[in-house]
């Protein structure tokens, strides 16, 4: 997947997560104006509502981030695009000692991490 691709992708992610807001928001708005009348009930009757349409925006969200997670890994380069950065991070080292079967001393073992990639909206 190339640059371009990604931040198409990146922007599809902000998408999603305006979607997942503006529903959340609507949401809040129709039970903050049920508060007097059938207080419990209407408010489980919305919670009910929204579930299904919450539940499946994270699912997508979820899905395009192992996406692009693994775009971006094989991409090596951080990518920006309108709405969210994709930030790569170079895989970090760490060292251990093994010590070996006939040598008196420790050899030290240099070993790369897996690089990683976080998001952050712009």
């Amino acid at each position: 997947m190339n640059t371009d691709e990604i931040k198409a992708k990146l922007d599809q992610l902000g998408e999603f997560q305006a979607q997942k807001d503006i529903a959340t928001i609507a949401k809040q708005d129709l039970i903050n104006d049920l508060y007097p009348a059938e207080l419990k009930k209407q408010i489980a009757d919305i919670e009910f509502e929204f579930k299904g349409q919450t539940e499946a925006v994270d699912a997508n969200i979820a899905a395009l981030k192992l996406e692009l997670v693994e775009a971006v890994k094989g991409n090596g380069k951080t990518v920006k695009s309108t709405t969210y950065q994709a930030v790569w991070s170079k895989g970090r080292f760490s060292y251990s000692e093994k010590e070996e079967e006939g040598y008196v001393s420790a050899t030290v073992y240099r070993k790369t991490g897996e690089p990683s990639v976080s998001f952050r909206t712009v």
